[in-house]
């Protein structure tokens, strides 16, 4: 009884691998879609937030120029994608706005005859299209191939075919797999840590300063991105050790059409 409960815990384990990297593209999802949307909880998902004062009482205050702010108090969430902003005439408004300039995003949110906030806008595009480069989309995608190879792969090993060919196509395969998905656990890091310095960076700036514009870190969007590193370490160290036992390194030299089936060592018939 417990030979048996160890062998399916053992079956199981590769399935519970999958289930990371799934994971993983959920909260890549999550990341990637913050205040792009007006979707429940869309909104808290950023990167840095813009609050600009205007120090008056009414929400309203006269430019030297004789116009009216009409957007008064403003807080902009900055997404990778998207923005969200919030005012005291106008409630919560997410939509995408990537590569737009402080032009587009004031005609977006606000109305058509009030640029009273383009300078925030214009610091809210830097922010998003400067200081924080989607990199996330490249580890993303690296992310998605190495799944797609380790499906390959899983059917592969189990295949019962002890072929040259077929052998070699499956060291081949994990090889690929290593690569890719570890170079997007690097980049998930990199964006990680980065992402974080950067933020805390802005938030200190505006603390010092004795200005209007209030910048906060979004934590909740920079908790996931750290969520992101942990289950993708654990996805690509559970795949390497499952695979390393399953498929191991050919003898130097040898490859396709040239080496015997003494040049690979298989610990199982079978696969997972």
């Amino acid at each position: 009884m417990v030979k048996f409960s160890k062998d399916v815990a053992m079956n199981l384990v590769p399935y519970a691998v999958l289930s990371f990297g799934a994971f993983v593209f959920l909260l890549y999802g999550l990341v990637l879609a913050g205040s792009a949307t007006n979707s429940p909880g869309m909104s808290n998902l950023f990167l840095v937030s813009l609050h600009k004062s205007n120090g008056t009482s009414n929400g309203t205050q006269t430019l030297g120029n004789g116009t009216s702010d009409l957007a008064g108090e403003m807080t902009v969430h900055v997404g990778y994608f998207g923005m969200c902003t919030s005012t005291a005439s106008k409630g919560l408004s997410c939509s995408g706005t990537y590569s737009k300039d402080a032009v587009a995003l004031s005609t977006t949110f606000l109305p058509a005859n009030d640029f009273s906030t383009m300078t925030l806008f214009s610091l809210a595009s830097h922010i998003q299209s400067k200081v924080f480069p989607c990199i996330l989309v490249v580890s993303g995608v690296l992310f998605f191939l190495s799944f797609a190879v380790l499906l390959v792969l899983k059917q592969l090993v189990k295949r019962s075919m002890t072929s040259e060919k077929v052998m070699y196509r499956r060291w081949q395969m994990k090889k690929v797999f290593k690569y890719l998905v570890w170079v997007s656990v690097a980049l998930n890091i990199a964006v990680a840590a980065g992402g974080q310095q950067a933020s805390q960076a802005l938030q200190w700036l505006s603390d010092v300063s004795d200005g209007n514009l209030e910048i906060t870190s979004g934590s909740n969007l920079l908790g996931l991105q750290w969520t992101i590193v942990v289950f993708s370490t654990l996805f690509a160290s559970g795949s390497s050790v499952i695979y390393n036992k399953r498929v191991v390194k050919p003898k130097e030299g040898m490859g396709p059409g040239i080496m015997s089936d003494k040049g690979f060592t298989e610990l199982e018939k079978g696969g997972v």
